[in-house]
């Protein structure tokens, strides 16, 4: 099923888990048919997209850093400079484009001494909070976007979000 049909019939489930309150601009629908498109993959039924959504509208760092699994990658001290360095470097940024990203991540891995998995998974749980997901290359630029449009629970950008994740890293894991 094309994308753009796909999101006409989702606008029910995601008006049902409020995460939209009124019939979405065009502006709101692109974004919604890239979020979409990311987590298409992962679904079977339209029901599921509320849940598969929740990276994009339900981020909330506090909560990720209690799973175990999160706990574990973030007591490494590479891991936590990696998204320290990283927002470092985007916060005096305005938008930011996945390919500007990247040029970030790769010059933060050979700062720290670290690439693959080792750079990336630290900053797609920060990102989202989840430990899988879409590839970054549609999160980061559907993150940016959405920072912009106006819906019941404003988004957070990429520099928002791992803000919030450092703080939380702080306060919940390494004070433990």
């Amino acid at each position: 099923m094309p994308v753009n049909e796909l999101v006409s019939q989702a606008i029910t489930y995601l008006r049902a888990a409020n995460y939209i309150d009124r019939e979405p601009d065009e502006n709101t629908k692109h974004v919604l048919a890239d979020m979409i498109d990311a987590v298409k993959e992962h679904i079977s039924t339209l029901s599921e997209f509320p849940e598969e959504l929740e990276i994009f509208f339900q981020f909330d760092a506090r909560q990720a850093v209690q799973l175990p699994e999160i706990k574990k990658m973030f007591r490494q001290e590479k891991a936590l400079k990696v998204i320290e360095k990283v927002f470092s470097a985007l916060e005096a940024e305005g938008e930011v484009s996945f390919n500007f990203f990247k040029e970030i991540a790769v010059s933060v891995g050979k700062e720290i001494g670290c690439k693959g998995s080792e750079l990336y998974h630290p900053i797609r749980v920060a990102l989202t909070g989840k430990l899988s997901g879409p590839e970054l290359n549609k999160v980061i630029p559907i993150l940016e976007k959405s920072k912009h449009l106006t819906l019941i629970k404003p988004m957070k950008s990429c520099a928002q979000r791992l803000k919030e994740f450092i703080f939380a890293v702080k306060n919940e894991i390494i004070k433990e």
